[in-house]
This record gives C-alpha cells, sequence and structure tokens, in this order.
C-alpha cells in the first residue's frame, strides 16, 4: 500500500490536501473518534471512517454505539443498503458512499493518493508501533505535496499543535 502514497504517484494535475496527523498519548482511539465525529456532526459535515480490517470496524461500530459522550453517532457500515443517507459511513474498503467531505483514517487503515475529502485526519496511537511507523511513513511521503498538521496530546490530555 505504501507505493499509493509516493510524490511519484502524485501527478502535476495533483489537488493538495488538507491531512491532519493526531497523536494519541493517552485514552481511547474509540473516545477520541467519537469526540472529532461529535464536532463533524455539529458543523453539518459528513464522514467515512476507514479501518485496516473487519475486526476493527466491528470495534468501531459498537463504540459509536456504546460511547461515553453520550452523543448520537448515526453510521452506517458496508453492508447497509442505506450508507448513502447516514452522516458516518464506516469501512474498511476505499468508497465514499455517503458523499463525505470528511475521511479519518484509525491506525493504519489505507490511505491512497486519489482520496478526495475536504479534509483527512489519520489517528493513531503511540501505544501501537506499527500505527507508530505506518504515520511516520506516510508523513514522510505526503509533507512536500499537501498541507498536513501534527496534532499531539499534552500531559493533560489536551490537544497541541506541533507541526
Amino acid at each position: 500500500m505504501m507505493s499509493d502514497i509516493t510524490a511519484e504517484s502524485q501527478t502535476e494535475s495533483y489537488k493538495r490536501k488538507n491531512i491532519a496527523f493526531y497523536h494519541v498519548k493517552s485514552g481511547s482511539i474509540m473516545d477520541i473518534v467519537c469526540v472529532l465525529l461529535g464536532k463533524i456532526l455539529a458543523s453539518d459535515k459528513k464522514s467515512v471512517i476507514r479501518v485496516s480490517h473487519q475486526d476493527m470496524l466491528k470495534t468501531l461500530d459498537e463504540a459509536l454505539w456504546n460511547n461515553t459522550k453520550d452523543l448520537f453517532l448515526p453510521h452506517a457500515l458496508p453492508d447497509d443498503d442505506r450508507a448513502d443517507m447516514h452522516p458516518i459511513y464506516c469501512t474498511t474498503q476505499m468508497d465514499n458512499r455517503n458523499q463525505s467531505e470528511f475521511l479519518l483514517l484509525l491506525g493504519d487503515a489505507p490511505y491512497h493518493h486519489d482520496d478526495d475529502y475536504e479534509r483527512i485526519l489519520l489517528i493513531f496511537s503511540q501505544d501501537n508501533a506499527k500505527d507508530m511507523g505506518y504515520a511516520r511513513n506516510l508523513w514522510k511521503a505526503l509533507h512536500q505535496n499537501n498541507d498536513l498538521t501534527y496534532w499531539i496530546q499534552n500531559d493533560s490530555g489536551r490537544w497541541e499543535q506541533k507541526l
């Protein structure tokens, strides 16, 4: 998958992307995803959440229904015939069935240079070496041709922009 993110794969007609990296130091990634989705929904925008495998998709589905933030996060999975009607679409694929403006990539979920969203968020935990390595490689591959920001949690759990 890394071949999809090399600078060589980006043509002259390439549109710069707004990509934010969220480095989770404490707490659950799923709790953070719920907070971000609440903010996105409050702005009347739609989201796709891409994960790397079916087990993670099931975990995500459960977390969105049972979130501890008391948010209603209506969402669809790939087997939902009406996924296009939901403001949040969860998938392992490269599809955007609900015409979302936001793409949330969890952990090592695949990024593709053709992803066309208003904003892309990569959310990864420092407790997972594989995800950290993926985020590092993705940053290196994308930094020259995109608008990247890097957010990290401070000791009190608040987000600080580092880059």
